[in-house]
């Protein structure tokens, strides 16, 4: 899992990514992404990586679930950001068993099939529903919101 190339690999999981800007230390956290579509996962990846953190990307369900099998799959990520749909499986059960199995990071769900009942489904998780497209300021005050229980502050007019 710490290979650094962006390479596919033959179990579905894409590379580790270490953050592109420094952050201090106690600020730092690993966030698995799982998409299947390769310029979102790109693009979601780059984001969370501008924001300092380090980022294992995945493609499809199946690699989703290997990334978070273990006994202490808190220990592994702060945080997952996963598509719904997903080749070979759904996210969002992949989620749900996480959450049955005591994982309690938090999570951001994003869809472009998004309902009432899938958003209460995310929020019953205690995650974050995000419906494509959308906005990047969206997510990163999302990420900040899951990890650090604040937002970024959007600059309105002048200071």
């Amino acid at each position: 899992m710490n290979d650094p190339s962006p390479a596919q690999r033959d179990d579905g999981l894409v590379g580790a990514s270490p953050p592109a800007q420094p952050r201090p230390r106690s600020q730092r956290r690993r966030v698995l992404v799982a998409e299947d579509d390769d310029a979102m996962r790109a693009l979601v990846v780059e984001t969370v990586r501008r924001q300092g953190h380090t980022v294992l990307d995945a493609n499809d369900a199946p690699a989703l679930r290997a990334a978070t099998m273990g006994p202490d799959i808190e220990a592994v990520w702060d945080l997952i950001v996963s598509d719904i749909r997903l080749p070979s499986g759904d996210g969002l059960l992949v989620l749900e068993a996480l959450r049955r199995a005591g994982c309690g990071a938090p999570m951001i769900v994003m869809t472009a099939f998004g309902d009432e009942a899938t958003r209460r489904r995310v929020e019953g998780l205690g995650g974050v529903l995000l419906e494509k497209p959308f906005p990047l300021e969206e997510l990163t005050t999302a990420i900040d919101h899951l990890l650090f229980g604040t937002a970024r502050r959007q600059q309105v007019g002048p200071p």
